[in-house]
């Protein structure tokens, strides 16, 4: 088997990313594997996903993604992983908003609804998450015509439960102020958002030929929350659980490449 390379470029979940890497979380089970960070973080790949040329509109990556693909050898045994944005839906819902909304997602209708709140259809909550995901379909079909391997998208980690960990967390960062807890919004309207979100970039993986990475079931609670013992903080997953995205990164490559 001929030596098999990933290249990861996003934000702040490439961190854990990095960390289960170089602290040894993870180690690759084939000798001929290898990973490399060539982006992590806001620093690194500041600005916009994507960029219009400003002489005829051409929408192109960002400089940061140019520039640091230029080093790479373009060959198909080189696959790029996209860790890039991924929280959308604490974008729309992290923060209780008043009034409460909630919603029903189709294949989770065992999830309780807020009998206070106002319930919006599906396909409304879903339109708004959608809205969010277009840069990121744009960005992803960018990549898709570089040269490289087949593209790998990892999508974001589940959430945490414990709105008590969350808002403390938030207030210790000054986020958020006073009585954190009633800021944030319940579990379960959460957990609909990010199932909702994941269902979507799984279409825009589809829709690209990308593999789509989703958390592992065993990172995860019976009623799909991430478990305890893999958060970093109130919406990131540490190296532990990165550990094991890597492995199924690298279960991907391996098995494509033995396919071929």
């Amino acid at each position: 088997m001929s030596d098999m390379k990933t290249i990861i470029l996003g934000h702040s979940h490439v961190w854990s990313l990095n960390r289960a890497i170089a602290g040894g979380a993870y180690q690759p089970a084939v000798p001929e594997f290898s990973t490399e960070v060539a982006l992590c973080g806001t620093v690194d790949f500041p600005g916009a996903l994507i960029t219009q040329e400003l002489v005829n509109g051409k929408t192109v990556l960002n400089p940061c993604v140019i520039a640091a693909l230029s080093k790479q050898e373009r060959v198909p045994e080189t696959q790029l992983v996209s860790v890039v944005q991924g929280n959308f839906y604490n974008i729309l819902g992290l923060l209780r908003v008043e009034p409460l909304f909630d919603f029903v997602v189709p294949g989770a209708q065992h999830l309780p609804v807020e009998s206070d709140s106002s319930i919006l259809p599906y396909e409304l909550v879903k339109s708004l998450l959608a809205e969010l995901t277009r840069e990121l379909e744009l960005f992803l079909s960018q990549l898709n015509k570089l040269g490289f391997g087949q593209t790998i998208h990892v999508n974001a980690p589940p959430p945490v439960e414990s709105q008590e960990y969350i808002s403390a967390e938030l207030v210790e960062k000054g986020a958020i102020e006073g009585d954190g807890g009633s800021q944030i919004t319940p579990a379960h309207i959460r957990l609909k958002l990010w199932l909702t979100q994941k269902e979507l970039i799984q279409q825009i993986c589809d829709r690209h030929n990308i593999i789509c990475i989703n958390a592992p079931t065993e990172t995860m609670t019976a009623d799909g929350f991430l478990r305890e013992e893999f958060w970093k903080d109130s919406v990131h997953a540490n190296e532990q659980y990165s550990a094991q995205i890597l492995s199924l990164i690298e279960e991907h490559v391996t098995q494509a490449r033995g396919d071929k």
